[in-house]
């Protein structure tokens, strides 16, 4: 299926669409704290109580809390599982964004540092070669370990992704090189500034968006600058493996393209609502609260059928298909609790949980499906990967406000051309 990616960098918002029309991924980029990001800190206070400690990361900002299950390189060699023998107050730390912020909470962080490329990840503090748990072919496993083993340092360690396994050496190792050169840098600039500062900033958001969604499938990319579109070009170029491929990057110098023609504000905000309506009548309403997120589904006024059951399967069928699209591009994590119009029938629970699960496993986060207990529900968990949408356009209370919602998505556009002000193909072979 062909697909569109729009990057909006100067709103920082990045979406796929499949045939231009129905939009499948949101990335936003919101706030001063970003996972993957790198910071010298200065640990604030340490709590044995909790075994954890608060870590300064930016004066203006919540500091950053961290367990001792996430010590990583700051853990000192001894068994103690006492988290006073391992970090001290005013001590200088190295820790890396892990959460996001979460309303009135900082960021969680860990001494686990990580520099995620296209295919590999870099250990610094590691030694050895690791695979993530996708990677099948024990073909390629030999050979990678071998190749690695011949060029990495020994006091470094390498994360060998799923992607690898189609790509070709080149491609594999200028990513291993440009993972060294960038640890190489931060080890540079450690001395060049007091703590507590920002280090490394995980990529930019062209990049970072590239990295998360673009693949052969994505046969036109839209941006908002000409500088935006040249770094796409000089990074997809590199990825591309098909001599045939035929990618077309446009820019458009008016920012009021993406949301005129994309309407990024108005799916914003429809996706920060809590009602989603289903055609033909039903409807679904999305709640959360602190510990968990409730789905209730609601046939509402659906009533094409004259079987009550076959109503109610169909229903529940055509709300378990967007309440997994709702789950990925609001970015719903935790624990997810649904309550489907209850079905007697088993044959019939049945088939809904296969449908259900069918599209929950086109999410990269692996949402996964617990149990469908006594009362009807159906409950999962997702992977929390980044703040929710909602927790993004939140104020510190949580409450949203709709009012504000748009002027915050979309910045102040400037005197221009309404119509397209340029468009050239930077790539197309």
């Amino acid at each position: 299926m062909v697909k569109t990616l729009v990057l909006a960098e100067q709103n920082k918002i990045g979406s796929v669409y499949d045939n231009d029309t129905v939009i499948t991924q949101l990335i936003i980029e919101r706030g001063t704290y970003h996972i993957g990001d790198i910071y010298i800190g200065i640990v604030e206070t340490v709590l044995p109580s909790i075994n954890a400690a608060f870590i300064i990361l930016d004066y203006s900002e919540n500091n950053g809390f961290i367990h001792i299950n996430n010590l990583g390189h700051l853990k000192k060699k001894t068994n103690s599982t006492n988290i006073t023998n391992h970090l001290s107050c005013n001590s200088i730390v190295m820790v890396q964004v892990l959460k996001e912020p979460n309303g009135q909470k900082g960021p969680t962080v860990t001494g686990d540092i990580t520099l995620r490329g296209r295919y590999l990840t870099l250990l610094p503090f590691e030694e050895d070669i690791f695979f993530s748990r996708d990677f099948e072919s024990n073909e390629n496993i030999v050979y990678l370990r071998l190749l690695f083993t011949l060029l990495k340092p020994k006091s470094t360690g390498i994360l060998i992704n799923k992607k690898a396994i189609h790509a070709s050496i080149n491609n594999i190792i200028q990513d291993f090189y440009s993972l060294l050169y960038e640890w190489d840098s931060i080890c540079h600039n450690l001395n060049y500034q007091s703590a507590p500062f920002l280090i490394s900033r995980n990529k930019n958001f062209i990049s970072k968006v590239l990295q998360k969604v673009y693949s052969e499938k994505v046969d036109t990319i839209l941006v908002d600058s000409k500088q935006g579109s040249k770094k796409i070009a000089s990074t997809v170029t590199r990825w591309i493996k098909q001599k045939n491929n035929t990618l077309s990057i446009k820019y458009f110098e008016n920012h009021n393209f993406f949301v005129r023609d994309y309407n990024l504000d108005l799916i914003v905000y429809d996706l920060l609502q809590s009602r989603i309506n289903l055609l033909g009548g039903g409807y679904i309403i999305i709640e959360k609260t602190e510990a968990l997120t409730t789905i209730d589904v609601n046939s509402g006024s659906f009533n094409y059928l004259n079987n009550p059951r076959e109503t109610i399967l169909l229903v529940n069928r055509k709300a378990a298909k967007q309440i997994a699209r709702h789950l990925r591009l609001r970015n719903i994590s935790g624990v997810i609790i649904v309550d489907f119009i209850d079905m007697k029938n088993q044959q019939d629970q049945l088939a809904l949980l296969l449908h259900f699960d069918s599209f929950l496993k086109q999410d990269e986060q692996r949402p996964r499906i617990i149990q469908f207990s006594e009362l009807g529900l159906v409950e999962l968990t997702r992977k929390r990967q980044g703040r929710s949408l909602l927790e993004m356009f939140s104020n510190s209370n949580g409450d949203l406000s709709n009012r504000s919602c748009i002027s915050s998505i979309v910045s102040q556009s400037y005197v221009g051309h309404t119509a397209l002000l340029d468009t050239c193909p930077i790539y197309s072979r």
